[in-house]
């Protein structure tokens, strides 16, 4: 997680070397949530040119808004939306997702219970000799290293990725649809998988 400092400092730097700065914004929501700011903050004002706003992460059922600050790249946008990524025929269900998202700052509601379940996990996965957090929880997502016969066994109840094969950790993610329930039964799972 990066702050509005370093974001600042990483976009001088892009500019200075004569680039323009993508964010990609699949987790953006999470970010500034956990920075407790707004999304103009982490993006326009810091001096992203561009920026991927995802949803799909974070509640919506697909879609992502290219947002632009830079209106002297507009029609090259719509041309390489045109004739490179995809441009829906029903683009209205989408932006139908992106109204509600927006209206009341749904976005940062389902940001901050991720981010909340990512924290609670955490203090769960703390309590557990066998297992480390490898990585401070930042936002919805863990880096946990465990035993491997423990992910073996976990792996085939719930979804996550193995991160390092070779040092067993794993990456957990935490999402809007999160619970309490769900971080008990998990936590549960995998003290019983560390029965002998």
């Amino acid at each position: 997680l990066y702050s509005i400092e370093e974001l600042k400092i990483l976009a001088d730097y892009t500019h200075h070397q004569g680039m323009l700065l993508q964010i990609d914004g699949a987790r953006l929501a999470n970010a500034a949530s956990a920075l407790n700011c707004s999304l103009k903050d982490i993006t326009k004002d810091i001096g992203a040119d561009i920026v991927s706003f995802g949803g799909t992460k974070n509640g919506l059922l697909f879609g992502e808004a290219l947002i632009s600050f830079r209106p002297d790249l507009t029609s090259d946008i719509r041309f390489y939306r045109k004739q490179c990524t995809q441009l829906y025929s029903k683009m209205r269900y989408i932006s139908a997702q992106f109204d509600a998202y927006l209206k009341n700052e749904l976005w940062r509601k389902n940001a901050s219970q991720a981010n909340a379940m990512a924290t609670l996990f955490s203090r769960n996965l703390l309590e557990i000799p066998e297992v480390e957090l490898i990585q401070p929880v930042q936002v919805n997502s863990l880096f946990v290293k465990m035993p491997g016969p423990s992910i073996e066994k976990l792996m085939n109840k719930y979804h996550f990725y193995i991160w390092d094969e070779a040092k067993n950790v794993v990456r957990l993610m935490c999402s809007f649809n999160t619970t309490e329930k769900h971080i008990v039964e998990f936590i549960s799972d995998l003290k019983n998988s560390l029965v002998k």
